[in-house]
């Protein structure tokens, strides 16, 4: 009998270790670090999911979709980014926005699809300027 359950353990073993594996934000794509080449320059609207919120005033960020690109935009194929994994600043929010934006941000999950206005200001990720918040759920 005991060994009928060690053969009965096993295999679920090895499904929860797999299952919490494949959900585990170590599973995530990896993170890119600074500004991806396909990125620099850019000023526009993007998509995707928060992946983690870091310490401090930044958060990872998995980029789903370039929604709009404003005149200034200086990346001309930041629809290249899409699927990657970088990290965005709330350190140079407008401070007219900033009590907004920083009110969204506190209510926001790790897991939350969330739409963002993103700036290369020169520093080493790309940077909150006026817009953050949940996205609407398709329906």
């Amino acid at each position: 009998m005991k060994n009928i359950s060690k053969i009965c353990f096993l295999p679920v073993l090895a499904f929860a270790i797999v299952s919490h594996a494949a959900f585990s934000p170590a599973s995530a794509k990896k993170i890119v670090s600074g500004i991806p080449d396909e990125l620099k320059g850019f000023r526009g609207m993007m998509s995707g999911k928060l992946i983690e919120k870091k310490q401090g005033a930044s958060f990872a960020f998995r980029v789903d979709r370039i929604m709009k690109t404003w005149k200034a935009n200086k990346a001309e194929n930041a629809r290249k980014a899409v699927g990657k994994t970088i990290v965005l600043s709330l350190e140079k929010v407008s401070k007219h926005h900033g009590e907004r934006i920083m009110k969204n941000y506190k209510s926001l999950k790790n897991g939350d699809q969330i739409e963002v206005e993103a700036f290369d200001l020169g520093s080493s990720t790309l940077n909150v300027k006026e817009w953050l918040k949940k996205a609407p759920v398709d329906k």
